[in-house]
């Protein structure tokens, strides 16, 4: 049955017809030999997303705006992945503090073993299910596996038989940071919560959009997917002194990791890092990126 959409036909194209295809376009490659070994490495779809802003946005044909060069968007491909590094040395540092930070409230007020108790989540029909998060704990802790999970949880399973699953310090290893925001969204206990989220000296309203936020942000990197411009779905919550801001933007993220920053070690050098590489953008990065006309001179950023 005909389904109303069109059948792709595009064949696919060695090195050189992708370099007589961006120069029909309109790309100017002085170096063909250079853009080859890019071509090579990168690949052509992955290049042609970076392409897109030097195009005219309403051709069909993708015809490159007048006198852009090959470099432009190697340079656009090249700031994009050094801004991923960058907010991964952020994301793994507050991952490790979350983890934490989590298991050292919950299993001192609550025991080794809290996670094991539903009691300390909120029901299903909040929309966190124990038993399948309790099924995720045995495969990423190689409970039927004893090739998986890390070493401790292995050594763990190799010398006790009870309690059948590892502490929580073990567990804290193995578990994604998308996990770990979801169980603190989940945990009952509101005053739970509003400890974990005063370690950080982060709004405790704010705390759990937050980190969900971060887990997002964590994935598009990890999957080198485009960040600098990129128009996230899943959103900060921006209130109080961050109202007025575009959240669906990377300044907003990048907001984000600098205040759990501020909250782990105080001044970081982290902000002058990231504030040096933005600037060194190839493009007009401000509206592609949220950042305000003044954001250097903005509260949230001293």
């Amino acid at each position: 049955m005909p389904c109303g959409r069109l059948t792709y036909t595009n064949p696919p194209l060695d090195i050189s017809s992708q370099i007589d295809l961006l120069k029909e376009r309109g790309l100017s490659i002085p170096n063909p030999e250079r853009a080859s070994r890019y071509l090579k490495f990168i690949g052509f779809h992955r290049l042609s997303t970076y392409c897109l802003p030097f195009q005219h946005s309403a051709d069909p044909e993708h015809h490159f705006k007048d006198k852009t060069e090959f470099e432009y968007v190697l340079d656009l491909y090249i700031f994009d992945r050094k801004l991923r590094a960058i907010a991964m040395d952020a994301i793994g540092r507050i991952e490790i503090a979350l983890r934490t930070v989590i298991n050292e409230r919950m299993s001192l007020q609550h025991g080794t073993q809290w996670y094991t108790d539903p009691l300390h989540f909120k029901r299903k029909k909040h929309g966190f299910d124990h038993a399948q998060f309790i099924e995720i704990v045995k495969k990423e802790t190689g409970y039927s596996n004893s090739q998986g999970g890390s070493p401790s949880c292995r050594n763990y399973y190799a010398k006790y038989c009870h309690p059948v699953l590892p502490p929580s310090w073990m567990v804290a290893e193995v578990l994604s940071l998308g996990t770990w925001s979801r169980i603190y969204s989940s945990l009952s206990d509101p005053e739970d919560r509003k400890f974990i989220s005063n370690e950080f000296h982060i709004r405790h309203g704010l705390f759990g959009s937050w980190i969900h936020a971060i887990s997002h942000t964590r994935n598009i990197c990890a999957h080198h997917s485009l960040l600098w411009n990129h128009v996230f779905t899943i959103t900060p919550q921006l209130k109080y002194e961050f109202t007025g801001l575009d959240n669906k933007k990377f300044h907003a993220q990048a907001l984000v990791l600098y205040q759990f920053l501020k909250g782990i070690s105080g001044e970081s050098r982290w902000k002058s890092r990231l504030l040096d590489h933005v600037m060194t953008c190839p493009l007009p990065y401000q509206a592609a990126m949220g950042f305000p006309q003044d954001w250097m001179d903005g509260s949230y950023w001293q």
